[in-house]
């Protein structure tokens, strides 16, 4: 990699051909006029992007849209899916102040969420509904699903900052607590 605009990986999980995102655009260019149009007008839009992170958020937040659209989302649970992210993004902040650091801690948070709403982890639900692995399960989720994981975040937020609870163990015993309760709610409501 040392400077070469070009390298290759032998052997191991990504092994390939690379190359640097010069010679990305320069490719583009070969393949199609027409990609290399589109290929700089992504690129401009992300060094924009860099100057203006509002602009980022708005863009970025316009893409989901149009994508859960194309899924055929209605209003209301584009709405619904679009708090979730924002709650899940402060979640993930709480549990980071209070030690949560590595990504199975982060997994091992969100299985003790889903496992009484969802009735398992996200691994086992996915297999359960047949969604492929690399897919977000809360897109493939009902806006009652997503509305109790919200609710379940927003509760066990508030147990691990007023409790003062640290590390990953103590973490997902407060989501777990709180998602129970959200889901005998949800049990009641039916």
């Amino acid at each position: 990699m040392g400077g070469s605009p070009t390298w290759t990986q032998h052997g191991g999980k990504f092994m390939g051909s690379y190359g640097s995102k010069h010679i990305a655009l320069s490719y583009a260019a070969y393949l199609s006029v027409e990609f290399h149009v589109w290929m700089l007008k992504v690129v401009e839009e992300r060094m924009e992007e860099e100057k203006s992170p509002e602009l980022a958020y708005s863009r970025g937040r316009e893409r989901a849209v149009r994508g859960w659209e194309k899924e055929g989302k209605d209003k209301k649970w584009i709405d619904a899916r679009l708090k979730g992210i924002e709650k899940r993004n402060e979640h993930t902040h709480t549990l980071k102040e209070h030690g949560v650091k590595e990504p199975q801690e982060f997994a091992q948070c969100t299985d003790a969420t889903y496992k009484p709403i969802l009735g398992g982890s996200a691994k086992l639900v996915k297999a359960r509904r047949g969604i492929p692995a690399k897919l977000n399960l809360r897109d493939n989720l009902s806006e009652v699903e997503n509305a109790a994981i919200y609710f379940s975040e927003i509760l066990a937020d508030e147990k691990i900052i007023k409790e003062s609870r640290h590390g990953v163990d103590l973490c997902a015993e407060a989501c777990e607590l709180a998602s129970k309760n959200v889901a005998q709610a949800v049990k009641n409501m039916k």
